[in-house]
């Protein structure tokens, strides 16, 4: 068509030429295909190793057995570091927390087996008096009585271990929650709280007084070691 002198071609264009569409499909084709492989490759030939890990939930204190453990096969690079690679390394141990199917256990986190049997108490505490109240499940621990801050605190044991730490409600306590039970313990003294000791049986009609209704008097103090 020709307007005022000038031709006007509507709809025409310069198209991609047949042979170079089928070259950048091809090229697409092999980078997808080159991906997938190098993907493949790395997960097979990805070097791995084992290592030892509770075949299932190991309750705090509780002795561990060969049939609490399982091998588990990990990347090389995913092994973390200080933990047990071997099943001498748990097996005989107690654990001192709460130990989880499948994950890998930290040495710190086992400790030995008392020689002693050790009995299980529940007792009354003050949180905000017993050691700021930073304890988790198997810290060592010895026990006050301190009623009041005219009478020096006389140890009722020594070398108790921390099974549980709970609210008046009854519910666990955990690292994460205590500074907010510290906050409310400024705001009102006295914040209650369960611990759940192990202790010598020798220890047991002394560390009993914590149990008694109302009381607050017991006093646990955090060991860096024994």
């Amino acid at each position: 068509m020709k307007i005022f002198g000038r031709n006007k071609n509507y709809g025409s264009g310069r198209s991609i030429p047949v042979p170079v569409i089928l070259a950048i499909i091809f090229g697409l084709g092999v980078a997808v295909t080159s991906g997938l492989y190098y993907q493949r490759y790395i997960s097979t030939h990805q070097a791995m190793t084992q290592v030892i890990v509770p075949a299932h939930n190991i309750n705090a204190y509780n002795l561990i057995k060969a049939g609490d453990l399982t091998w588990r096969q990990v990347p090389v690079g995913a092994v973390e570091p200080g933990t047990a690679r071997k099943p001498e390394d748990l097996i005989g141990k107690v654990a001192l927390v709460e130990l989880y199917q499948g994950e890998q256990v930290r040495l710190e986190r086992v400790g030995e087996a008392a020689n002693d049997d050790k009995q299980v108490i529940a007792v009354n505490i003050d949180l905000a008096r017993s050691g700021g109240g930073y304890f988790s499940p198997g810290d060592l621990v010895d026990v006050y009585f301190a009623e009041t801050e005219n009478v020096p605190g006389a140890i009722l044991a020594s070398n108790a271990r921390l099974l549980q730490l709970v609210d008046a409600q009854g519910n666990p306590i955990i690292p994460n929650q205590q500074v907010g039970l510290l906050q409310q313990a400024a705001q009102a003294p006295r914040t209650p709280a369960v611990a759940v000791l192990a202790v010598s049986p020798a220890d047991i009609p002394q560390v009993a007084r914590g149990a008694a209704n109302g009381s607050r008097g017991i006093v646990l103090v955090k060991k860096m070691k024994p």
